[in-house]
């Protein structure tokens, strides 16, 4: 039986089980030190003296740095260069004589231990000069609103439109018009492990090596190595066990490059792992986005057109890809719908809150929210089955050509549907919801969405090699870097397959910048299909020279063994290539949901949750399930539980896990689900990538469901989330 489809058990789990495992802060080296970081308690000031003499003398301190110890002008984090002038809002080391958000780094602390550092930290003294702050994307672009950069004449950071069709045209024409504002607030990734990294000077190799919590180690080698003027050749990155990134550690922040600068500067290791508040308050957060969208549609429900305009919180900096989520969004726009008509504008705001970046969907959870809003709206405003608007806008005929410029590879959205409408048991609730609406009792809601998203961003490439060792064994290298997803399990199973051994016989190394010298990492839902798609063709490679060798060998009719096989290949046997995608797969899906809300309360609670997905051919449908299970607690906790909130004054008020409020096991509900598949063309394996799912299926779901429980007596919409206050307050006419 092939191993490619089987749900075989992860083989990363026993260490990580067994306390085996070997992150970030289990790293200790001789002459340690440890880096603690002075923070700004200001969203917006002048930087006044920073007085550092009391931190200075205290014992166990070895160094105290601040901007002015710095190479002039101060060191920045490069942002990825997709529009002109990011170049003006990159993130300095350290501030440089202005903070723009509360805690952002003014100083370095380096001690003998963390405790001291933290001490240390405690004792530095700043003289601060507010400003006004803003922290609102809209108040942000008001003609008195402090513009946040010098060198910019507001704080719009890019605007970015894609058209398509002839919109003006179609909204005349159209039987109906409805439009929404939609918020997607702030989320905090809150991975498991927060971020860390150590750094050590090798004085023989003359560079440094650096171990890091990171999703993308060669991305880190190559930023380090950019900022801090050296050969990428004197960085060695290792990304050891990954407590979780969930898109949040695939950028590079200014307190690991400071650690790898003030290396250098003081030739002794050095330690930073930040604690979880600093974790909520400054790794970037996710979302971020308020967009106002109109449809027009015919008296059929097909819809003619579609206009949104967003507004994206980019925050007070652009990191590696903050300006590269919200120009995602526009590319799946239209969802799994053929609609003919676009225009969607993207305007980046700079505000005096923490930088925002990738957070599990990255862009495509707000297109979805937006798309799946407005066709409900759609439906409602016509008097149609939400079922049947869909139906009669799904793409059926593919490859698909959208005019937002995405070409759509495979996928069947309305078997997808039915599949989904079968398994919530959707004329049921539909009948008990008549039932309730007539007798009485908590209303219920019943609402679809369905998701599409790209999978595979970024470079389209990913480097892959498999090496057969003089034992017989084998060993992939790969350039993904996996976080826990199970990727050295799936990788084994494609070697596996191709090569006839075991997957137990198969080794798989990654995350080390020796080992593997070029690679992209982990994102996007990438790593199975265009990794796995490097492995599965570096193996046919090497499995092709194994057939050689052992023709020679054999002479007769009598087996070989691969001991045998590498013994006799004078040079050793392998096999390396990089597999590049000529363009984006999109994954699709269609969730159900049934809620029952308390309209005393404003609790809500999910009833039926039914989700179908397409990741195109399945490698491991274990490792699928859980990669469902986990996106969909995030979607479910975005709709029901999490934003991350601002004073105006630019305090963050959501900065320990007693106010975000991350939400237990005890606060999901159980959920049926099931798969269809669409084999893609664009790689050798048929994948697509399922890491995102939920959290773009839920949200839309869930709000709509809610919203269509609570229809006859709410005079607005509602938004997210859907927390029990604001449902209590929009049932008896407050803001909602």
């Amino acid at each position: 039986m092939p191993y490619v489809g089987s749900p075989v058990r992860r083989r990363e789990d026993r260490a990580l089980l067994t306390g085996a495992g070997r992150f970030v802060d289990d790293i200790g080296l001789p002459r340690m030190l440890h880096l603690a970081v002075v923070r700004s308690t200001h969203a917006h000031a002048r930087l006044g003296r920073i007085d550092t003499k009391e931190a200075t003398a205290l014992p166990g301190v070895a160094a105290v740095f601040t901007a002015a110890d710095l190479p002039a002008p101060g060191p920045r984090i490069p942002p990825v260069p997709i529009v002109p002038g990011l170049d003006t809002v990159a993130h300095p080391l350290l501030a440089d004589g202005i903070v723009r958000y509360v805690g952002e780094p003014i100083a370095a602390i380096l001690a003998s231990d963390r405790y001291t550092a933290e001490d240390a930290a405690d004792r530095v003294r700043v003289a601060y000069d507010v400003l006004p702050a803003v922290v609102d994307p809209e108040g942000a672009l008001a003609p008195e609103a402090p513009v946040l950069h010098a060198g910019r004449t507001s704080n719009l950071v890019f605007e970015r439109t894609v058209s398509g069709g002839d919109p003006d045209a179609a909204f005349r024409s159209a039987a109906v018009v409805v439009e929404a504002v939609l918020e997607q607030p702030r989320l905090a990734a809150v991975p498991l492990e927060c971020r860390g990294i150590v750094a050590a000077y090798d004085p023989r190799a003359d560079r440094i090596e650096v171990w890091l919590s990171t999703q993308t180690p060669h991305g880190a080698r190559d930023l380090i190595a950019e900022i801090l003027e050296i050969p990428r050749d004197r960085v060695r990155v290792v990304a050891p066990d990954v407590g979780g990134g969930f898109g949040a550690k695939g950028s590079l922040y200014p307190e690991e490059v400071l650690a790898a600068y003030l290396v250098l500067r003081l030739r002794r290791p050095i330690k930073w792992v930040e604690d979880r508040i600093e974790n909520l308050r400054v790794m970037t957060h996710g979302r971020g986005q308020r967009a106002r969208v109109r449809a027009a549609a015919a008296q059929n429900g097909r819809i003619l057109a579609v206009e949104t305009d967003v507004l994206a919180d980019l925050g007070a900096y652009c990191l590696s890809f903050t300006a590269g989520v919200p120009t995602l969004t526009p590319i799946v726009g239209l969802g799994a719908y053929r609609i003919e008509h676009v225009r969607y504008r993207v305007r980046g705001v700079a505000t005096t809150t923490a930088p925002t970046g990738p957070y599990r969907g990255a862009g495509r959870p707000e297109a979805a929210y937006y798309i799946e809003r407005i066709v409900d709206l759609v439906a409602a405003r016509l008097g149609l089955d939400p079922v049947e608007v869909r139906r009669r806008n799904f793409i059926v005929a593919f490859p698909y050509a959208s005019p937002t410029g995405l070409t759509y590879d495979s996928g069947n959205y309305p078997a997808l549907l039915d599949r989904a409408l079968a398994l919530a048991d959707y004329r049921h609730w539909r009948e008990e919801q008549a039932r309730r609406r007539r007798q009485g009792g908590h209303p219920v809601g019943i609402r679809i969405s369905t998701w599409v998203e790209i999978a595979g961003g970024g470079e389209l490439w990913e480097s892959g090699a498999v090496r057969l060792e003089p034992s017989g064994q084998i060993t992939v290298l790969t350039g993904s870097s996996p976080h826990g997803q199970g990727l050295a399990t799936a990788f084994s199973q494609i070697a596996a397959d191709a090569l006839g051994v075991a997957p137990e016989d198969v080794a798989v190394v990654h995350g080390d910048t020796d080992a593997v010298p070029t690679g992209l990492g982990t994102y996007g839902s990438r790593s199975l299909s265009i990794g796995g798609s490097a492995v599965h063709l570096a193996a046919a490679q090497l499995r092709t020279g194994i057939i050689g060798v052992a023709a020679r060998l054999l002479e007769a009719a009598r087996a070989v063994s691969l001991a045998e096989v590498a013994n006799a290949a004078p040079a050793g046997m392998d096999a390396a290539l990089d597999f590049t995608m000529e363009r984006m797969m999109v994954p699709s899906g269609a969730h159900v949901a049934v809620v029952e809300v308390d309209e005393e309360t404003g609790e809500v609670d999910v009833l039926r949750y039914a989700a179908v997905d397409d990741c195109g051919r399945v490698v491991n449908p274990m490792l699928v399930e859980g990669q469902i299970h986990g996106s969909l607690a995030q979607g479910l906790a975005q709709a029901l539980f999490e934003r991350v909130v601002y004073a105006k004054d630019g305090q963050l008020l959501t900065g320990s896990l007693l106010d975000y409020a991350v939400p237990t096991a005890a606060d999901f509900p159980e959920f049926s689900r099931d798969s269809l598949v669409s084999p893609s063309p664009l790689n050798p394996l048929g994948a697509k990538g399922i890491g995102e799912s939920g959290t773009i299926g839920a949200p839309p779901a869930l709000v709509n469901a809610v919203e269509d429980a609570l229809r006859p007596r709410l005079a607005g919409r509602l938004d997210l989330p859907l927390l029990p206050d604001r449902i209590w307050q929009a049932l008896r006419g407050g803001t909602r």
